[in-house]
């Protein structure tokens, strides 16, 4: 699988890392799986590292993350997940879709090219 989920203790967050090529189909199993970490953990704060990823997916999965995996993982609409964004040009335009659309659905997802930035938000109370 080209990604890691891990617990950082020290921030409360869940960390999610994908690297290389990455299908519709593993970003369906990942999201489940970090959805599920999450409660488990009884944590709301998720930190995405997708600045290493190349995406093998379509628009519409991406689309339906947020419509289909979200609502069936009870995702934390209270919760936030800060996305460190990846600088190619296809990958940054469909991660700014999915955050946008998600936004547009109510969850509290946003892009930065900043990865302290993106941790402080995260954190901030």
């Amino acid at each position: 699988m080209p990604h890691t989920i891990t617990i950082n203790s020290e921030l409360g967050i869940v960390e999610l890392a994908y690297t290389g090529v990455v299908s519709g189909e593993e970003l369906a199993i990942a999201t489940r799986e970090s959805l599920s970490k999450s409660l488990e953990e009884n944590l709301s704060r998720t930190f995405v590292d997708v600045s290493d990823i190349t995406l093998s997916n379509t628009l519409l999965e991406i689309h339906n993350i947020p419509d289909v995996q979200f609502n069936e993982g009870e995702f934390d609409r209270n919760g936030r997940t800060a996305i460190f964004r990846p600088t190619s040009k296809h990958e940054y335009e469909m991660i700014e879709y999915f955050a946008a659309i998600s936004r547009n659905r109510g969850w509290n997802i946003y892009t930065f090219s900043d990865r302290d930035e993106a941790l402080a938000w995260l954190i901030a109370e």
